[in-house]
């Protein structure tokens, strides 16, 4: 089977949460230059392997400086392990060669770890100005200075695209509500996000457990490794952190 075959069946696992076979599928490409593709990134940072997302994404970044995909995956590794100031520096040179919504929602959402408003505000105009699909990002700048308002629209609102069903608990978990991002997370559960920042309040109920095992994650684990969140009290139960400690950058 070729490289290119293993590379299509990575990508699709992953996309799919079918963890363990990803890990089977990446296997098969560790003699090839394959084994550095950018999903390899993506499936770290699902599964809440931060440290190495973070290492790998830095070796990445120097072999190949210009590609859009490696900047993108390595301002999320910043980001989930809790560098938030590199994480920023990185979505500025993200942003300088491709300003695209997504390089700024993501920026945004690595600046929720430092609640610092205007810093928050600058991404989100930026988002908006740049062509945001969303209904949420608008309905939250409308709202920004008041956030009980904002939760009140996030909870009466219905989110049928994929933009708003990623963001929408990203903003409730920020403004204080980890119920209710918990909540939103369910409707679409994409571990992309699971270990910003802004969720580690999400992380510490019991229902976000409840939610690992759904999409597959704690059999991953008890397969090929606990992560650097949730760590196993037992063969049936485990508990998760607020976030691993910040971890030094090797660039």
């Amino acid at each position: 089977t070729s490289p290119q075959l293993w590379e299509f069946a990575v990508y699709h696992y992953v996309a799919t949460n079918d963890w363990s076979r990803a890990e089977q599928a990446l296997s098969r490409l560790e003699d090839h230059k394959w084994a550095l593709l950018p999903v390899h990134l993506e499936l770290l940072v699902k599964v809440g392997q931060a440290s190495e997302a973070l290492e790998l994404g830095e070796r990445m970044f120097r072999r190949d400086p210009f590609s859009a995909l490696i900047n993108v995956y390595l301002q999320h590794a910043y980001a989930v392990s809790g560098m938030t100031d590199q994480a920023l520096e990185q979505s500025e040179l993200l942003w300088e060669k491709w300003p695209t919504p997504g390089a700024a929602q993501e920026a945004m959402l690595a600046a929720f770890a430092q609640d610092d408003p205007a810093v928050i505000r600058y991404w989100l105009e930026r988002l908006l100005a740049s062509g945001d699909d969303s209904a949420t990002n608008p309905a939250m700048a409308e709202r920004f200075d008041n956030p009980q308002f904002a939760l009140d629209w996030l909870r009466q609102a219905e989110f049928d695209t994929p933009a708003d069903r990623y963001v929408a608990p990203a903003w409730a978990a920020y403004l204080g509500d980890p119920e209710l991002a918990l909540d939103l997370m369910r409707k679409s559960p994409d571990p992309w996000a699971f270990w910003m920042p802004h969720n580690a309040e999400v992380r510490q109920l019991a229902g976000f457990k409840d939610l690992l095992r759904e999409v597959g994650l704690v059999d991953y684990w008890r397969e090929f490794g606990w992560g650097d969140y949730c760590k196993p009290l037992s063969e049936e139960d485990f508990e998760c952190g607020p976030g691993p400690a910040p971890l030094p950058s090797s660039r």
